[in-house]
C-alpha cells in the first residue's frame, strides 16, 4: 500500500505527502502524479499536534475541480 511521496520540502528537511494531500481527486496511483526526482511545489502547514510530524500539502497549491 502506497501512503505518499517522501518530499524534501526545504534543504535537509523530509516530510511524508500524504496521498490525500497530492491532488482534490482520488490518487489511486502517486506516480500518476509524482515521480523520483520530480521538483514540486508544495504549503508549509505545519506540525500535527496527534502526531508530532511535519504536515505538508501540493493540493491546497492547486485549483479546486
Amino acid at each position: 500500500m502506497i501512503f505518499g511521496a517522501v518530499v524534501e520540502f526545504v534543504p535537509g528537511k523530509e516530510a511524508l505527502l500524504h496521498v490525500s494531500e497530492i491532488a482534490w481527486e482520488r490518487v489511486d496511483k502517486v506516480t500518476d502524479y509524482i515521480n523520483l526526482g520530480d521538483q514540486i511545489e508544495v504549503k508549509y502547514l505545519g506540525i500535527d499536534k496527534r502526531t508530532r510530524k511535519q504536515k505538508i500539502s501540493r493540493k491546497v497549491l492547486l485549483e479546486k475541480k
